[in-house]
C-alpha cells in the first residue's frame, strides 16, 4: 500500500480513500524505490522523534496530530510537517502511527473506529512495547493491517537532543502480511528488527524496564547509601557516574557474568558480611533490597564460572536467609 504512481502494474488492487487519494496495495519489495505516506498521532517524545527521523529517512510524513494544539504546533514545528486533526491523519495515509501513551491508545482508536477513518488496506500502528497489536484491534474490521512497533529505546526530548536509532533493537508483532513492510520501515531507521508473538511482550517489556527504569532506581540507591556516608547528593551522582560508565563499557564488550566484578565475583565472604551488618545498623530500610540484589549476583558470579560450588554455597548461606533482626 503505497501511493500511487500514476500506472497500474498487474496485480495491483487500487483501493480510493475518503480522502480521495489512491492506495495501491502491493507487497513491499515489489516497489523498494516507493515509500508509504505516515501520518502520526500523539505529538509527545516518541511520535515527534519518529517524524523527525522518517522524514530524514525519506518518507512522506503528511502531518501530526495531537490532543491539545499547542504541542501538535511544537512537533510540527519540529519536524517540519502540518498540523493535522486526529480524522485527517487517519484517513490521508497509508501508515498510521498512534504514537500517545498506552492508556490513550484504545481511546484514540475507539473513536477513530466510530469516525470511520480507517480505510482498507491501511497499516496501522502503536509503539507501546508493553501492549501488543490487540489494542488496534477495532481497526481489523475496517480491513486494516495491525503492527506494533517498539523502538527499545529512551527518547530525550526532540528539541533537545534527537535521539538516535542507528543500532536501536525494533520489537515488531502483528499481522504476518504487514512484517516485510514493518523490517524495511526499522532498515531504514538503522535499526534491527526483532518479530516477538503478542504473548511475550508484557514479559519482554519487563526486561527492558528492568535494563532501563530498575538500573535508575539501583544508582539512586547507591548514591542514598553515599549520602548515609557524608556524601552530598551532588558529589555522589558525580562520584558515582564514571563507575557506571565504566560498567556499560564493559557491558558492550562482553557477557553479563564475565563482566561482573566484585565482592561476590571474587566469593569475598567476609567484605559481603560486612556489607550486610553495616546496613543493618545505619541503614535498615535499605538492607533487604541490597539482599535481594545480592542473591540474584551470585547466581550470575556462578555462571562466570570463577568460583568453585563450595564458595558459591558459603555465598548463599550469608544471604539467605535475612534473620528477624535484619528484615524491613
Amino acid at each position: 500500500m503505497f501511493q500511487n504512481s500514476g500506472h497500474q502494474s498487474k496485480g495491483e488492487r487500487p483501493v480510493k480513500n475518503p480522502a480521495g487519494r489512491i492506495l495501491t496495495l502491493y507487497p513491499y519489495r515489489e516497489v523498494a524505490h516507493m515509500k508509504p505516506a505516515l501520518t502520526f498521532i500523539g505529538a509527545g517524545r516518541v511520535g515527534t522523534s519518529l517524524a523527525i527521523l522518517f522524514k530524514k529517512a525519506g518518507y512522506p510524513v503528511l502531518g501530526i496530530a495531537s490532543r491539545t494544539a499547542s504541542s501538535a504546533e511544537q512537533a510540527g514545528a519540529l519536524a517540519g510537517v502540518p498540523v493535522l486533526t486526529a480524522e485527517e491523519a487517519c484517513r490521508k495515509t497509508d501508515i498510521l502511527f498512534i504514537t500517545t501513551s498506552d492508556r490513550e491508545i484504545p481511546r484514540v482508536v475507539a473513536q477513530l473506529s466510530s469516525d470511520r477513518c480507517f480505510n482498507r488496506g491501511q497499516i496501522i500502528v502503536h509503539t507501546s512495547g508493553a501492549h501488543s497489536s490487540a489494542l488496534l484491534a477495532p481497526a481489523h474490521a475496517f480491513g486494516c493491517r495491525l503492527l506494533s512497533f517498539h523502538p527499545l529505546q529512551s527518547f530525550s526530548p526532540p528539541s533537545l537532543a534527537l535521539v538516535n536509532l542507528r543500532g536501536t533493537v525494533f520489537t515488531l508483532e502483528g499481522d504476518a502480511t504487514v512484517m516485510d513492510i514493518a523490517r524495511q520501515l526499522v532498515r531504514d531507521l538503522r535499526g534491527e528488527p526483532v518479530i516477538i508473538q503478542a504473548e511475550q511482550k508484557v514479559l519482554y517489556h519487563a526486561g527492558a524496564c528492568v535494563a532501563s527504569n530498575y538500573v535508575v532506581a539501583v544508582f539512586h540507591l547507591a548514591i542514598s547509601l553515599l549520602q548515609a556516608a557524608g556524601f552530598s547528593p551532588e558529589t555522589a551522582r558525580r562520584a558515582l557516574l564514571p563507575l557506571l560508565t565504566g560498567t556499560t563499557a564493559n557491558l558492550q564488550k562482553t557477557l553479563p557474568a564475565q563482566a561482573l566484578t566484585g565482592p561476590i565475583a571474587r566469593g569475598d565472604i567476609s567484605t559481603l558480611s560486612a556489607h550486610f551488618s553495616s546496613l543493618n545498623a545505619q541503614c535498615p530500610e535499605f538492607l533487604a533490597v541490597y539482599h535481594q540484589l545480592a542473591l540474584y549476583t551470585i547466581q550470575v558470579a556462578g555462571e562466570k564460572g570463577t568460583l568453585d560450588a563450595e564458595q558459591l554455597e558459603k555465598l548463599k548461606e550469608l544471604c539467605s536467609p535475612l534473620s528477624a533482626d535484619q528484615t524491613l
